[in-house]
């Protein structure tokens, strides 16, 4: 283990130890973590993840925390935060060239302000290019994979980095097939107005703040959709919307959303309500929801 932090500070990657992770979180929720690591370029990114598999430790990739839950006592050994990483963003006429740690709010912003269009419905969603990318994040019928060229990312086996085209990558709801540590992506868009695309962009958020939960905690949709269901609705239907168990509460403006009601709340009450969410929906629809937040 010494020689773990040893080998982190000669190669100048900052860390932190026992730190608390609710503050880098959308939740703010979450025990401490062994060690939180800020790599702030690829080639330290890149020794960080050969020293892991070297030495064997449970990791997580943090991006921007908000599709995200730690529990009381995380078993994640490192955790990487790449809020520190290198960033970037420009265009190349229709093509915009963005590092994952580049969120959602700001990559609209600057297609705005570039008069590149279709990519409205993303506005307010609260992610990472990389998150966004690994989960293919979405809404009002748009998802982040759609418009997407291709990424470069680091290989978890080689440690290598690699690139994946338009061809190589699979996605479906809420998902893609990419995995490894996403660290740049390249999209398409099509040529815009910048006043209709801003118009766009604010009624994509006005309807947003209408169906869900602001100025308080969260980590946005708990469960994923199905083919033939929509776990907000299946859960409003059973009466459940303003439940609460310890300081957890399923969102009285959207169902499918759980918030952090107060500081009393614990990781465990957000994980005791969506266990009771899902025997609730699965005793009377017969339906197993998936999470779409990630528990660690």
């Amino acid at each position: 283990m010494k020689r773990f932090f040893s080998l982190l500070r000669e190669n100048n990657i900052n860390f932190l130890k026992k730190e608390e992770i609710a503050p880098y979180t959308s939740f703010k929720l979450g025990g401490k973590v062994d060690y939180l690591v800020f790599p702030n370029d690829f080639k330290q990114l890149q020794i960080l993840m050969k020293l892991i598999k070297k030495y064997n430790f449970s990791y997580f990739i943090l991006g921007n925390g908000s599709n995200v839950l730690f529990s009381s006592k995380p078993k994640a050994k490192v955790v990487i935060a790449m809020q520190d990483m290198q960033s970037f963003l420009y265009a190349q006429e229709n093509k915009v060239f963005a590092s994952a740690n580049i969120n959602l709010f700001e990559l609209n912003k600057f297609l705005k302000d570039n008069e590149l269009a279709g990519f409205e419905f993303s506005f307010g969603i609260p992610g990472s290019v990389g998150g966004s990318i690994k989960g293919n994040a979405g809404a009002f019928d748009g998802c982040v994979c759609e418009h997407l060229n291709s990424v470069t990312l680091l290989n978890l086996n080689t440690c290598e980095f690699e690139h994946l085209s338009k061809k190589d990558i699979k996605y479906s709801y809420r998902e893609s097939n990419i995995s490894g540590i996403i660290i740049e992506a390249v999209f398409e868009f099509n040529k815009g107005n910048f006043e209709e695309i801003s118009k766009l962009q604010n009624q994509y958020f006005e309807r947003r703040r209408k169906t869900q939960p602001y100025g308080v905690y969260s980590a946005g949709s708990v469960f994923k959709r199905g083919e033939n269901y929509i776990p907000a609705k299946l859960i409003d239907e059973l009466g459940l919307k303003g439940y609460t168990i310890g300081g957890a509460q399923i969102s009285q403006k959207n169902a499918g959303i759980i918030i952090k009601k107060d500081n009393t709340c614990l990781p465990e009450d957000v994980i005791n309500l969506i266990k009771f969410v899902k025997k609730q929906v699965k005793s009377t629809y017969k339906i197993d929801l998936k999470e779409e937040i990630n528990i660690i």
